[in-house]
């Protein structure tokens, strides 16, 4: 098997069929929505950490950067399984993007957008988040119950300490 020589025309021929891509922009378009998201769900619960964001934006343009080296790097291969490859790539990142972005609408609030076999596993993590909203709000539980319905639970939150100070 002989090296490939890559010249300039080639690499950006290959980058045009990435960014072409259906698959390459969908990905795309669900790391954008997980963003506004997620931050929505931070604005929410009133735990915006903007050291968390600074992170959370350098793992998305990790990805992307990622994706595409490798949907670049694939399709100059001239290999149609490695191009298959690239698009199974991409495909596994918006799946996780999809995840979450379903795990924020559930947390907002939307529950009728989230199916209900996703809510089962959604309801698991949103423990987990609540635990780490307890240490900084206190939760007032009001239970109540109507005629032919499940029990409901309201909740009230309210910020431990001084709401003016600062932290």
């Amino acid at each position: 098997m002989q090296p490939i020589h890559i010249n300039n025309l080639l690499f950006l021929e290959a980058l045009d069929g990435l960014l072409h891509s259906f698959w390459f922009w969908l990905m795309v378009a669900c790391i954008a929505v997980d963003i506004i998201t997620g931050t929505a769900k931070s604005i929410k619960y009133r735990n915006w950490d903007s050291s968390l964001s600074k992170d959370g934006l350098l793992k998305h343009i990790t990805v992307v950067i990622t994706v595409m080296l490798v949907g670049t790097l694939t399709r100059l291969s001239g290999y149609q399984e490695a191009v298959l490859f690239s698009i199974a790539w991409s495909l596994g990142f918006t799946m996780s993007y999809t995840g979450s972005i379903l795990e924020n609408i559930d947390a907002l609030g939307w529950h009728y957008l989230v199916p209900d076999f996703a809510r089962t596993y959604f309801n698991r993590t949103r423990e987990k988040y609540d635990e780490k909203i307890q240490e900084k709000y206190v939760t007032n539980e009001i239970e109540t119950t109507k005629p032919g319905y499940t029990k409901e639970i309201t909740i009230k939150t309210e910020r431990k300490g001084n709401n003016n100070e600062i932290e």
